[in-house]
């Protein structure tokens, strides 16, 4: 058997399990297996000498690693070295007394180590392995020489009492769940947050175990699996970046979590307050256009088909009569909605999902414009953001200040003093689009003023109708907010609408659906 042979058929899979808990997720161990075994065999077929290869290959394992964990700490975070790094260039079994490490025990000093909190772990590490006496240890870290005794003492029966117990891991280190998110903001942090958070699956099974359940970073590493010092450093990471909070030594998760068992009851209670809801507001839609076009006006602009407008009309009809149901539940009659500030000038809140078996339904996010800069928000308007068929690929993730200024500004006439390289923007996301008479819109503009207008001019039974509809809507809203139920309506209905056949699809469907401005 050639060493490539033997490399492929003996040591892949450890290098893989080598790589997972090093890295504590399996995205990670894939791609740090992936370098390791890539320097072995590029190696192995250049023709290297080896005289031990199980060594050689472990020593290539743990720089390949190094080379990892600082490019991977370094960009993002503090980067802190475990306690297997630690022991790599320690004395294994000199140093310590008998009665604690015999030589065969190494290795369960090694994992034992793993398990011990780092303050505790730190003083054992300088006395038995460094030789430092209690009195030089006690001054490096500032500490009265009786502390650093209690801790020493207390540290040395925590590595027996681990050395020669099993340890019993939760099930997330070896059952590990997933979990959806919902993030509602302003702008994103500037390092991607909270998405570049929340894709991890080691995150993800942290923030379901700290849910409503605090613990210590030494019950989580039992719980997940994965050694203390790595779970302390992974720990403070999520308090900085304010996912998790930390009371006394205890961390709780800092969103909410709707559970499975939730998730059921209100998949039940959203789809019975859908099935009441999507007919009106389609009705009321269909009608208040159906008015406008007798009377010869158009409330949405001129820039598409009614066809395509509903993309928008229906969504954002559904959002105004959820507005109004929070302005008659605020006691003043106003509507105080922000998001939490976040580090690295981020504003968002997310809300978690567990996992559950429940039938699918595409979510319809929205994008708003306009509100990075208070000086802007008269600016304003959105992008309804349709998971259906991947429509959302096709839209613009954001408008800039700049951008969303200048869309108002074509949108309402006043485009010349807009720059070219601004309106060249809008023409590429489709928001806007040239001609001999200039630069137009295609997205939905809403004039509140001329809306006002179209609503004057209906007559006394049509005010009626249309205002019958809405109360009806906004009753059966506030009923549905009152149950506190886990799901946004406005992706239900639109699912409905799409179901039904009142939102058409079709390959031609333009990549401005859903996108709107206003004044």
């Amino acid at each position: 058997m050639t060493l490539t042979e033997r490399f492929c058929s003996e040591y892949l899979e450890k290098i893989f399990y080598f790589s997972l808990k090093k890295t504590g997720n399996e995205y990670c161990a894939d791609e740090l297996a992936s370098n390791i075994s890539f320097e072995i065999l590029k190696s192995l077929e250049r023709g290297v000498k080896v005289e031990n290869f199980k060594s050689w290959v472990w020593a290539v394992a743990r720089n390949c690693y190094a080379k990892w964990a600082t490019q991977y700490y370094y960009n993002d975070r503090e980067f802190k070295v475990s306690s297997d790094e630690m022991l790599e260039y320690l004395p294994s079994d000199e140093n310590m007394e008998e009665e604690y490490v015999l030589s065969e025990d190494v290795e369960l000093l090694r994992q034992s180590l793993a398990f011990i909190r780092s303050d505790y772990r730190r003083i054992l590490v300088k006395h038995y392995f460094e030789n430092k006496s209690v009195s030089v240890i006690a001054r490096e870290l500032e500490l009265p020489v009786g502390t650093v005794k209690t801790k020493l003492r207390n540290s040395r029966k925590q590595l027996k009492e681990g050395m020669y117990m099993a340890r019993k891991f939760g099930k997330r280190s070896f059952a590990p769940e997933d979990i959806t998110f919902v993030n509602s903001c302003s702008s994103f942090g500037d390092r991607g947050q909270p998405w570049s958070i929340l894709e991890h699956l080691m995150y993800k099974n942290i923030f379901l175990e700290l849910y409503e359940n605090p613990e210590t970073a030494e019950e989580m590493s039992l719980e997940m699996g994965i050694a203390l010092p790595y779970m302390e450093s992974e720990l403070e990471f999520l308090v900085r970046e304010t996912f998790l909070t930390k009371e006394g030594n205890k961390y709780r998760t800092a969103f909410p979590i709707v559970d499975k068992e939730k998730q059921k009851e209100d998949f039940e209670l959203a789809e019975k307050y859908t099935d009441m809801a999507a007919p009106l507001i389609i009705r009321l839609a269909d009608r208040f256009n159906e008015i406008c076009e007798k009377h010869g006006m158009s409330y949405y602009g001129g820039g598409q088909s009614y066809e395509h407008a509903k993309w928008t009309i229906i969504p954002l009809m559904v959002d105004r009569l959820w507005d109004e149901v929070e302005k008659r539940a605020a006691s003043d009659g106003e509507i105080h909605r922000s998001y939490t500030p976040r580090p690295y000038n981020g504003c968002w809140d997310i809300i978690g999902y567990e996992q559950v078996d429940l039938p699918h339904i595409d979510y319809v996010g929205l994008h708003t414009m306009g509100f990075e800069k208070e000086s802007y928000s008269q600016y304003c308007g959105g992008q309804y953001k349709y998971q259906y068929k991947g429509i959302l690929e096709k839209t613009p993730s954001h408008l800039t200040c700049d951008e969303t200024k200048a869309l108002h500004k074509v949108a309402f006439g006043d485009c010349g003093s807009c720059e070219l390289k601004l309106l060249r923007s809008l023409e590429s996301y489709g928001y806007i689009t040239y001609s001999d008479n200039g630069y137009k819109p295609t997205v939905v503009t809403i004039d509140d003023d001329k809306l006002n207008e179209c609503k004057n001019a209906f007559t006394a039974e049509e005010k009626s109708e249309l205002h019958r509809l809405a109360e009806e809507l906004i009753d059966l809203f506030t009923e549905y907010e009152e149950k506190d139920c886990a799901f946004s309506l406005r992706e239900w209905i639109c699912n409905k609408a799409i179901t039904n056949g009142v939102l058409k699809y079709d390959e031609t469907l333009p990549k401005y659906v859903g996108a709107y401005i206003y004044k």
